[in-house]
C-alpha cells in the first residue's frame, strides 16, 4: 500500500461553482455554499478530484479514497445544478479491488451516466499496473461487472488513463504504457457495454525507444475521433511537443509519428489541447527554450498544418516561471467574446502574484490562456 506523504489528516472533498468570464476576476462568484459544497468527509484521505459535467447543469464527480485504512479505492458522486448530492451519501464505490486503484477520470456517457477509469495495481505482481473502467447510469448503477473491467493488463504498466466520450454512446480512453520497456503511448475505443472497439490491448498511438508521455493533452475531435498530444523525450533536456488526431477508427490522421509543434533547445512539456471551432486544434504548453519556463501555442488546422509561428507563438515571457497552463476556445473566433475560461495556478513567487493575459492579437479563431507565474 502507498499511502499520499502529502497528507497527514484528512482531506475532504468540496467543490464550489464558479462563473468564470474574462472579464476582471473580482466579477466571478460562487453559485453554491460560501467556501464550497461538501462532498465527501469519509474517514482518511479523499484524493485526485476530477469532474465532468453531465449536460444538465449537474455534474459527476470521481476520485480515490483510503476510507478503508488499507488501500486506495475509487469512489464516484453525482450533483445537482444546485450542488446537492444525488447518490450515496460520501459517494459511489466504484472499485474496492485488492490492492490499490488510483488516478480516476470521468467522462459523461450522453446517456445521463457517466464512463470512469483508472489505474489498478489487483494483479500487480502479474502483469503490473492495468487499466479498468466502468459506467455507471443516473442513479448511481454500475453497468458492467463489479470492480470494472479491464481495458488494458498488457505486461509492463499501464497508468494515467484519460478518457473522453466518442459521442455515439461509447468512450475513447488513452494512456501511458511501459510494455514495450520504454513509456509509450496507447489507446482504445469501446462501446457503451465496454467491449473493445480496436485490436486487444489498444492500439500504439506514440511508440518507440524514446519516452512519450501523455499528460493533459487529450480531446474529443466531434466525429467520433480523438485530438491527443504529449511531451516526447528523447533522452536529453530537449523534449519536443507531438500531437496526433486518431480517427474513429483508430487510424491516425497526421503520420505514424504524430506532429512535431516544438523541437527548439530546451524542454517542453504538459501540452493541452482545445478544439478550435474549424476542425482543428490550439495547443499550448510550457516551454524552456530560453529560461525557466514560458508558455508557448501552436494552432493546427484538419489536415495537419502548423498555421502560426515556426516552433509556436510566444504567450508569456514574463520572468519567473510559467506553469500548469490550461486552454479552452471561446467559442467565437476570438479572445475577446467574454465565453468561460479554464484557469490553473502553477508555484507562484513570493510576492504570490497571479497573471492573466488575454491574446486577442493571435489569428482568428484564438483561444484563451490563463496562469500563473512564480
Amino acid at each position: 500500500m502507498r499511502h499520499s506523504p502529502l497528507k497527514r489528516n484528512q482531506i475532504q472533498i468540496i467543490i464550489t461553482a464558479f462563473l468564470l468570464l474574462i472579464v476582471p476576476l473580482t466579477a466571478s462568484h460562487s453559485e453554491w455554499t460560501d467556501n464550497g459544497t461538501l462532498i465527501c468527509d469519509a474517514m482518511r484521505d479523499q484524493l485526485w478530484p476530477d469532474i465532468a459535467p453531465d449536460g444538465k447543469h449537474g455534474a459527476f464527480i470521481t476520485w480515490y479514497d483510503f476510507r478503508s485504512q488499507a488501500t486506495h479505492d475509487i469512489f464516484a458522486q453525482y450533483i445537482a445544478a444546485d450542488g446537492t448530492p444525488l447518490w450515496t451519501g460520501n459517494g459511489v464505490a466504484v472499485t474496492v479491488a485488492d490492492r490499490d486503484q488510483m488516478h480516476p477520470r470521468i467522462v459523461g456517457d450522453g446517456n445521463g451516466g457517466a464512463f470512469i477509469v483508472w489505474q489498478d495495481e489487483r494483479y500487480n505482481d502479474v502483469s503490473g499496473i492495468d487499466i479498468y473502467a466502468q459506467r455507471f447510469d443516473s442513479n448511481g448503477n454500475y453497468l458492467w461487472m463489479i470492480n470494472g473491467r479491464m481495458i488494458c493488463g498488457e505486461t509492463g504498466n499501464q497508468f494515467y488513463p484519460h478518457v473522453i466520450s466518442d459521442g455515439a454512446g461509447g468512450a475513447i480512453i488513452a494512456w501511458n504504457d511501459e510494455r514495450s520497456g520504454s513509456r509509450d503511448v496507447y489507446a482504445q475505443h469501446i462501446d457503451a457495454s465496454g467491449n473493445s472497439l480496436w485490436d486487444a490491448g489498444g492500439i500504439a498511438v506514440a511508440s518507440g525507444s524514446e519516452d512519450q508521455s501523455l499528460m493533459e493533452g487529450f480531446i474529443s475531435d466531434g466525429s467520433g475521433g480523438a485530438f491527443i498530444g504529449w511531451q516526447e523525450q528523447p533522452g536529453s533536456a530537449d523534449w519536443r511537443v507531438v500531437v496526433q488526431h486518431i480517427n474513429s477508427d483508430g487510424s491516425m490522421s497526421w503520420g505514424a509519428d504524430g506532429l512535431t509543434l516544438a523541437s527548439m533547445i530546451g524542454r517542453k512539456s504538459t501540452p493541452v489541447l482545445t478544439r478550435d471551432e474549424a476542425g482543428g486544434i490550439i495547443v499550448a504548453w510550457s516551454d524552456q527554450r530560453d529560461d525557466e519556463g514560458d508558455v508557448y501555442a501552436q494552432r493546427v488546422d484538419a489536415d495537419g498544418n502548423p498555421l502560426w509561428t515556426a516552433d509556436g507563438v510566444a504567450l508569456c515571457t514574463e520572468a519567473y516561471m510559467q506553469s500548469s497552463v490550461a486552454i479552452a476556445s471561446d467559442g467565437a473566433g476570438g479572445a475577446s467574446s467574454g465565453a468561460p475560461a479554464l484557469v490553473s495556478v502553477g508555484r507562484l513567487d513570493d510576492r504570490r502574484r497571479e497573471r492573466r493575459r488575454r491574446f486577442g492579437d493571435l489569428p482568428s479563431p484564438s483561444a484563451v490562456c490563463v496562469m500563473a507565474s512564480r
